[in-house]
């Protein structure tokens, strides 16, 4: 994901059926947690709030998505198979601070929830679109690639504006079974 200031980088897994050799109809599901991602993201804090003498961190970000998802696709070759996948479903979007140890032994929820005015995660929903190709490696493998641009709506949080997560990302993966 092409984010701004840095490349996001996530996990994810589709499953569906093929309609009639044109179609793909499906589920989509990916992930792009903080552990894969060390970028950070400077964060004021509201007027007049600090943390252990700081009035901004630097958060990290997770966020999931899930969707149906619905691909034509036109088959070039026995080797190569392009795609137009179209996906709509919810996304939720949360940023959170490293130091997991808080200052009095409250949950670190709990002090994220008033040091962001319960604004650390937004629920919210995603669409995505774009064009994949496939190349056949063996029967029943494919080696795909394509370009997506997502755009997230509803979410809101603290740490950063509606379009944070609007943009073009690539991908890359492996498809097993038939086109």
């Amino acid at each position: 994901m092409f984010l701004p200031g840095h490349v996001g980088r996530a996990v994810g897994v589709e499953g569906g059926a093929v309609i009639a050799g044109r179609v793909k109809i499906g589920v989509v599901t990916y992930g792009r947690s903080g552990p894969i991602n060390p970028d950070t993201f400077p964060t004021a804090l509201p007027d007049g709030l600090t943390y252990r003498g700081q009035s901004t961190l630097d958060l990290r970000a997770d966020h999931g998505y899930t969707g149906v998802v619905v691909a034509p696709n036109v088959t070039l070759s026995d080797a190569v198979t392009v795609e137009v996948p179209l996906s709509v479903g919810f996304v939720g979007v949360g940023f959170y601070r490293d130091d997991r140890v808080t200052l009095d032994g409250r949950r670190v929820s709990a002090w994220e929830n008033g040091l962001f005015e319960d604004g650390d995660v937004g629920f919210g929903l995603a669409t995505e679109g774009g064009l994949r190709a496939s190349f056949a490696l063996r029967p029943g493998v494919r080696l795909t690639g394509g370009v997506l641009y997502t755009r997230l709506s509803g979410w809101e949080t603290f740490a950063r504006p509606l379009d944070f997560y609007d943009g073009l990302s690539t991908q890359v993966g492996l498809s097993f079974g038939t086109r």
